[in-house]
């Protein structure tokens, strides 16, 4: 049973920061998601794995 949905655009920092209050670590699926809203989270002290840096990479399709 899930205790807390969190709905919102996963581009919205201010959703993704209400989501990410009930999480031990962040991930994503999907190279879509703005490197920066990452790196944000990661400065508000929540483990992001893989790292933005990784994200970097999927996004670069050339």
């Amino acid at each position: 049973m899930v205790s807390e949905v969190v709905i919102g655009d996963y581009r919205d920092l201010d959703t993704l920061r209400d989501f990410a209050r009930g999480c031990d670590v962040i991930t994503f699926d999907h190279e879509h998601v703005p490197t920066e809203h990452l790196r944000a989270l990661e400065a508000d002290g929540i483990p992001v794995r893989p790292g933005p840096d990784a994200l970097v990479h999927a996004q670069d399709k050339g």
